[in-house]
């Protein structure tokens, strides 16, 4: 427990008084305050100073004291990074209890009301009498419009992506057209006709009940057809198919290539919708690609699709390479809600996550239904963790791999109000239905997903709280708290890569499956087809390819959420999880520490072999203060140049490459302190290649005589381009919404040669992105390095350090970095040695 003065972090004196109340103060800035509670812990007492300090309410010699930053009217916050003057009176006692709070307030915006630009009546589009009188029982009498929009277009045939804020009506734009054509007659009775695709069960169902009300009194039939529908159900669905049927692709991947009753019943399609299709990003997207096309192959279809997005930087595009088809993009830029206030805090003193804990206390103690937003089930269940020791918080956690029936559970109770607050992983960021929410608050995210989850705050019209908590040592964050405007102009594009060989061999083995392929389809892929066919996965026979056993077995088990192999991870002969290669060689190694489900474990055992592996693991007891670190290195080979072009002087290449991963050992880390405790060798390192897409350039030496950790000039150069990597790595996040280990980086030594990769076999699209925004990013990371106050020769965890650097963060040369950083940005050119990497040190 923090014992420091939450005014000025200097040591707080603690009395025990007889009356059975704490006397706590400060000899520094005069602070004096009694509890008002007796018989109290030491902790729960300096934790009551802390809520006091933060609702500007504490007393000193009788009198209020007063803050350092004032209290009262025409209260102006310039000092604490808010760019306008406020009213504090005029705020929410919450919003009043995180400006007055101990952490920076970096950015404070009051959002007006807004709803989108209205259209026209709906009695204006000739639309059949059954599904006017629906709408207007369900409550439309106007459409907006982009919601008109999206109706023409797709009345007229065209592929269409609407891109729109949460909660704007998405659903009715694409619904009513196809509502439309069924009951027009145009297709053969019988029989699918729309297929509407969602990327988690839980919306499916959520969208099931929506979608009924929507076509009340049509006639349309409308069901679910998934992993979680009973059998008795799906015989049903199969004998009396609906007009429209919601699934998603892991369901359409398996039974096309099985010829199942589910394939013939989608064989009908007219409409395949693809919702939240800004979620197929990366090996998901290519996998979608492939989909789409073997049904189309399968079919010999030419259905019209269609897709709904959030607000994200490249809908057209992104939806044209995931659709492999011209989309026209329709767009609504207003979200719909009520007047919101707007912080982005940076914490002091403390971490981010304890600090949005606490502000989830203020909302909920303030009677706001609050969810909590982290990115990882590991970051959720450590907020759920730190919320329970401090108490005061009754919040659930919301996230896969709980039970559907839990997942609904917590849904259905903070829809009725019978929870007031959800500690969740972006698993509630969808357009699952769950009320109207008083106040969201999260962790840093890009500026897309952030959009995504304020898109459920005050939907009915109330005011409402949103709070973004920046990291407290962390590149990105220190970059947004000098820059809080360019985080809502980075707007996240959407990236996945169509020709992704890993998933082009999965997925032509299955396309084979659906049906022989006949050898001029798929031309792009006439290397890989051929290698299969070596490889005995496929086999030729009259003019075309068929699937073998060894092909069939290949892909049984294939996912297309994650092409790596995969490790399962057992405890007690129990199978609690897994992951996939390279990231489970980092996670899962001898001595690994894993949290899963709220418990702390330890790696006993690795093995990995083919196509898969095996972890086993030992619980730890809950007080367990170390996490671990790989130690690792990589050896990059250009496989071959697929583009190149100049950034500045640069001259950069975007490549196929190919990586090997070592991982000799791990740093143990104490939680708290995060210092290294001591650093630990493997008897068998895990060593792990994989071929991806990246990218590659070389930065100038700097001049001056200084250098990072370590000495000599090679730890100088060293430590130089290590620090570029890092900083160009945490750059590259903020324009491409990647998020962690999505982007792989190695410096080559001294040697200037730094590559950055795509994290997955076969690659995402992510360095693609990068790559064509790289003259941003190298002027991000020397802002990064320049604005940093640490002072430091090789820099802090605000500007060169990485969270998962394998190297320990060793050597890093600051002031290298953004001496050769200038040079790029001067101009100064550069070419990449053609010559053999492999036998550089490598640092990642």
């Amino acid at each position: 427990m923090n014992q420091k003065c939450p005014h000025c972090q200097n040591e707080i004196k603690t009395k025990e008084m007889n009356s059975g109340r704490w006397l706590l103060s400060c000899s520094n800035c005069s602070i004096c305050f009694a509890t008002d509670k007796t018989n109290l812990s030491k902790n729960s007492a300096i934790q009551s100073l802390i809520d006091r300090y933060e609702e500007g309410a504490l007393t000193n010699d009788g009198k209020t004291w007063v803050l350092r930053h004032g209290l009262g009217k025409d209260l102006n916050f310039l000092d604490k990074g808010v760019s306008e003057e406020i009213d504090i009176e005029e705020l929410s006692p919450e919003a009043k209890a995180i400006m007055r709070g101990r952490d920076e307030v970096v950015s404070y915006k009051f959002m007006e009301a807004s709803h989108p630009d209205y259209g026209s009546n709906i009695e204006n589009f000739g639309f059949h009498q059954l599904l006017l009188n629906s709408l207007k029982e369900y409550g439309v009498e106007r459409f907006f419009s982009f919601q008109e929009m999206a109706i023409d277009k797709i009345l007229e045939g065209e592929n269409v992506v609407i891109s729109a804020p949460t909660a704007t009506g998405k659903t009715e734009g694409f619904i009513v057209p196809i509502f439309q054509k069924i009951l027009e007659g145009d297709f053969a009775p019988g029989g699918v006709q729309a297929l509407l695709i969602y990327p988690t069960k839980t919306l499916s169902r959520d969208q099931l009940r929506k979608l009924r009300k929507l076509s009340k009194g049509t006639g349309i039939g409308i069901d679910v057809y998934d992993g979680d529908t009973d059998r008795r159900k799906r015989i049903e669905i199969e004998e009396d198919p609906p007009e429209v049927l919601i699934t998603n692709f892991d369901m359409i991947h398996y039974h096309l290539s099985r010829g199942t009753n589910f394939a013939d019943l989608i064989k009908s399609v007219k409409f395949v919708v693809v919702d939240e299709n800004h979620q197929y990003v990366g090996a998901f997207g290519s996998n979608v690609r492939f989909i789409l096309e073997r049904m189309r192959r399968k079919f010999e279809a030419d259905f019209q699709v269609i897709g709904a997005s959030a607000t994200i930087g490249n809908p057209k595009e992104f939806s044209e390479a995931l659709f492999g088809t011209d989309v026209e993009p329709v767009y609504c830029e207003k979200g719909r809600h009520g007047p919101i206030h707007f912080f982005m805090l940076y914490p002091k003193g403390r971490s981010a996550k304890t600090m949005l804990v606490d502000v989830l206390q203020k909302s909920t103690r303030a009677g706001k239904k609050t969810v909590l937003f982290g990115n990882s089930h590991k970051g959720v269940e450590s907020m759920k963790l730190i919320a329970d020791k401090r108490g005061g918080v009754e919040a659930d956690v919301h996230r896969a791999g709980l039970t559907y029936q839990k997942r609904r559970d917590i849904i259905d109770r903070l829809s009725e109000g019978k929870l007031n607050s959800v500690v969740a992983t972006p698993t509630l960021e969808l357009g699952i239905d769950i009320g109207d929410l008083d106040a969201v608050l999260s962790v840093l995210v890009g500026i897309t997903s952030f959009k995504q989850r304020i898109g459920r705050v005050a939907r009915r019209g109330q005011e409402g709280l949103a709070v973004l908590g920046l990291r407290g040592e962390d590149p990105i964050s220190s970059y947004y708290r000098v820059h809080p405007e360019d985080y809502f102009n980075d707007v996240d594009p959407a990236y996945c890569e169509p020709e992704n060989p890993v998933v082009a061999r999965h997925q032509l083995i299955c396309a084979a499956m659906d049906r022989p392929i006949d050898l001029e389809v798929f031309a792009k892929f006439d290397g890989i087809l051929e290698e299969l066919v070596d490889d005995g996965f496929l086999s030729e026979e009259n003019g075309k390819l068929g699937v073998t056993s060894k092909g069939r077995k290949k892909v049984e088990n294939y996912s297309i959420r994650g092409i790596g192999e995969t490790v399962h991870i057992w405890h007690d002969g129990s199978h609690i999880g897994s992951r996939q290669m390279p990231i489970a060689a980092r996670e899962l190694h001898p001595g690994a520490v894993y949290l899963h489900g709220g418990k702390k474990y330890r790696s006993t055992d690795f093995s990995f072999s083919g196509d898969s592996g095996s972890a086993r693991f030992e619980q730890l007891s809950a007080d367990h203060n170390v996490r671990t670190e790989a130690k690792r290195s990589s050896d990059p080979k250009i496989v071959e140049i697929l583009d190149k072009r100049k950034a500045f002087g640069l001259e950069i290449l975007y490549c196929s490459l190919k990586i090997s991963e070592f991982v000799d050992g791990y740093y143990s880390i104490d939680i708290y302190e995060d210092e290294v405790l001591e650093e630990n060798l493997l008897e068998d390192p895990i060593e792990y290649s994989f071929e991806t897409l990246g990218m590659v350039f070389k930065a100038p030496p700097p001049e001056l005589p200084k250098a990072g950790k370590g000495s000599g000039g090679n730890d100088k150069l060293s430590g130089t381009f290590h620090a570029i990597e890092h900083s160009i790595l945490e750059s590259s996040d903020m324009l491409t919404g990647g998020g962690s280990g999505e982007v792989g980086g190695v410096a080559m030594g001294g040697t200037g040669v730094i590559f950055a990769y795509d994290g997955a076999p076969g690659g995402t699209g992510i360095c693609r992105l990068l790559y064509d925004r790289f003259e941003k990013a190298l002027k991000r990371a020397r802002s990064i390095l320049e604005e940093c106050k640490c002072n430091n020769n090789d820099g802090c965890p605000n500007c060169t350090y990485a969270y998962k650097c394998g190297n320990n963060n060793e050597p890093l040369s600051r002031v290298g970095a953004i001496e050769s950083l200038e040079k790029i940005l001067s101009g100064e050119e550069t070419k990449v040695p053609n010559q053999n990497f492999s036998a550089m040190e490598s640092i990642v």
